[in-house]
């Protein structure tokens, strides 16, 4: 059974390995984090507490989770183009293949 063909085009390793040692990719990922740890500490601290409605402060507390999940998964984009299938991986070469060469 024939794989069916890709939607995008892949990115090599490589092309992954050099986008990650880019200055700018470096600064964005650094803030993505930053951006996860104030909101974490937002709501430890009750910025978003709301004494007078708990029902309010629940979905602010709860916003505030997702956010910083998704700052987190943002935060992690090798595991994100991996789950895609978006990353080529070569195949391992056969062990046939590897005794032929050995």
């Amino acid at each position: 059974m024939a794989k069916e063909p890709m939607q995008f085009p892949q990115v090599t390793e490589d092309q992954i390995e050099i986008w990650l040692a880019n200055p700018v990719t470096k600064a964005y990922l650094r803030c993505l984090e930053w951006k996860r740890a104030d909101k974490a500490e937002a709501a430890g601290t009750g910025k978003i507490v709301d004494s007078s409605n708990a029902d309010l402060t629940h979905a602010m507390i709860h916003g505030s989770l997702g956010e910083q999940a998704a700052f987190k998964e943002a935060g992690e984009p090798e595991e994100l183009l991996d789950h895609y299938v978006m990353i080529f991986r070569p195949p391992p070469p056969d062990e046939e293949e590897e005794a032929a060469d050995g």
